[in-house]
C-alpha cells in the first residue's frame, strides 16, 4: 500500500508547477520509496504513523533529487532515514 503519493512528494519538495516529465519522476520516486519501506523497516508498520510518512517522504525526495549521476546525498538526511528505519524495525519486532 502506498504511504505517500506523488502529490505529497510534490508538496514536500516545494514544486509548484509540474509537467509530464516531472510527474513521471515524482511517481517513480514514490513507487521506489514505497517498495523500499517494507524492506527497510519490515512489513509491520502503520501507514498513518507520522514517522513512516516522513521516512517515505525523505526517501522519495532523496530518490528524486539524486536520480541523475551528478547528485550527492546529504549525510544528515541519510543518517536520519537510517535512524527512523531502525526505530520502526525495532518497534515492529516488538509487536
Amino acid at each position: 500500500m502506498a504511504v505517500i503519493t506523488a502529490y505529497d512528494l510534490q508538496g514536500h519538495l516545494g514544486i509548484d508547477v509540474v509537467d509530464e516529465q516531472i510527474t513521471t519522476n515524482l511517481e517513480r520516486a514514490v513507487n521506489a520509496a514505497c517498495r523500499w519501506l517494507p524492506a527497510a523497516v519490515g512489513s509491520n508498520y502503520e501507514d498513518n504513523d507520522p514517522r513512516v510518512v516522513e521516512l517515505a517522504l525523505i526517501t522519495a525526495a532523496d530518490f528524486y533529487d539524486n536520480r541523475g549521476l551528478s547528485g550527492t546525498p546529504g549525510a544528515t538526511v541519510r543518517k536520519l532515514a537510517r535512524d527512523l528505519a531502525m526505530q520502526l524495525r525495532v518497534e515492529g519486532a516488538e509487536l
